[in-house]
């Protein structure tokens, strides 16, 4: 599997050109080799996980150390994908805060799914890392639009490979519209954002 700054595979132009403008890789620890974490396991669980193994080779293959300036968080995100035996069979630090705040932290699920954390409380956020990323893309083009105050023009479509659960992207040739509710699931309702702005005729993001 190659590196996202490499070989962004299935992205979209949007995200390949928003990684390219903004994104770098950096050095990363990504731990112990695969035996060391197999004896953990085993010491930890009584058993060994290999598509746990899989999930997270194939996560610090295409992610870690990608670092970049992220519209969702307002802050520099660093992406080092770890398993720790003493947490739950997860992958944890798949995402971080740059530098790190001690209060979020993402993890990912055997089956891709992402979890956002605040003070260990997580909630599902996005189906996959990819799906951030696309997220984080789209939100940096509607910054660069008007935001507008009324309300949104009906006959909107989910922009699926953007959106999460409790985080959605929805847009037609009129408008790109953002709902996230997921910080007030986290216990942050103050986080918790919308936008949308005005798309030009004619010159519609193609999503």
């Amino acid at each position: 599997m190659a590196h996202v700054l490499d070989d962004p595979g299935p992205l979209s132009p949007l995200a390949r050109d928003f990684l390219a403008r903004n994104a770098k890789r950096l050095p990363v620890d990504l731990g112990p080799d695969d035996e060391r974490l197999r004896a953990d396991m085993r010491a930890a669980y009584g058993r060994v996980d290999e598509d746990l193994l899989a999930r997270l080779r194939w996560a610090q293959d295409r992610y870690a150390g990608l670092s970049y300036q992220s519209p969702l968080f307002y802050q520099a995100v660093f992406f080092q994908p770890q398993f720790d035996p003493e947490d739950e069979p997860a992958i944890w630090g798949v995402l971080q805060p740059d530098p790190a705040d001690g209060c979020f932290d993402a993890g990912m699920a055997v089956d891709g799914t992402v979890l956002f954390g605040m003070f260990e409380s997580y909630r599902p956020a996005f189906p996959s890392l990819d799906h951030f990323l696309e997220c984080d893309a789209v939100m940096e083009y509607a910054r660069r639009g008007r935001p507008c105050d009324d309300d949104p023009p009906p006959n909107l479509r989910l922009v699926e490979h953007a959106s999460g659960f409790d985080v959605e992207w929805s847009a037609n040739d009129e408008a790109l519209v953002h709902r996230c509710g997921l910080w007030a699931e986290l216990g942050f309702p103050g986080l918790a954002r919308g936008m949308w702005i005005r798309q030009e005729p004619g010159n519609a993001l193609a999503l």
